[in-house]
Order: structure tokens, then C-alpha cells, then sequence
């Protein structure tokens, strides 16, 4: 599963630390498809292609529903953000931020 419960949290990190990097890694994969679909939709907008426009639309709506739906998963850890970091060692923490910066970095863009 890719959900991250709550009650997994209370486990120790090698429980829920490889779930949390997969929604994280798989988000960071998300946003990237979401920086060409609007490459490909700003292409299409241009050159007045309608049918081409409505695929990529379509396209979009389900990778930002699951973006949304990983945010969710990703909630119960937000809520305890500081208290799992402190359960995670030095390179395992590091990790993690620097994920959640590749995907600001994208986003911001």
C-alpha cells in the first residue's frame, strides 16, 4: 500500500520510512509529468489543437488528483513532522529533505 497511517507512525522509522520516501519519490515524479503536460498544453493552446488540449487536460486532472491524494497520505506525518525527524538518523533525515525540496523546487517553478 502507499498509504502512511498514523498508526504506522508509531512504529519504529524502518517501518514507515521506505513509505514515505515512495509517496515522496512518486510525487516528485508527478510534478515533473505536470511540468511537460503544461509544455504540451501550452503547445497545444497556441496552435488552436482543441482535441489535443482536452487530452492533455484530462491527463493533468488524474496526476493532480493522486498529487492530492499522496498530500493526504502524507498528513499524519506533517502533524508529527518533528517527532519523527528526531527518530530518524542524520543521512535518513537528510534524505527525506532533500526530497520534499525537489519538489518545492518544482512546484515553485
Amino acid at each position: 500500500t502507499t498509504e502512511l497511517p498514523d498508526e504506522l507512525l508509531h512504529a519504529e522509522p524502518a517501518r514507515w520510512l521506505p513509505r514515505l520516501t515512495g509517496l515522496l519519490d512518486e510525487q516528485y515524479e508527478l510534478c515533473t509529468t505536470l511540468d511537460a503536460l503544461s509544455a504540451e498544453q501550452s503547445a497545444a493552446t497556441s496552435i488552436g489543437d482543441t482535441d489535443a488540449l482536452l487530452r492533455v487536460v484530462g491527463r493533468r486532472q488524474g496526476i493532480v488528483d493522486r498529487v492530492a491524494a499522496i498530500n493526504g497520505s502524507l498528513g499524519a506525518f506533517r502533524a508529527r513532522q518533528d517527532e519523527l525527524f528526531g527518530k530518524l538518523a542524520p543521512h535518513q533525515r537528510d534524505a527525506v529533505v532533500q526530497r520534499v525540496g525537489r519538489i518545492a523546487a518544482l512546484v515553485e517553478n
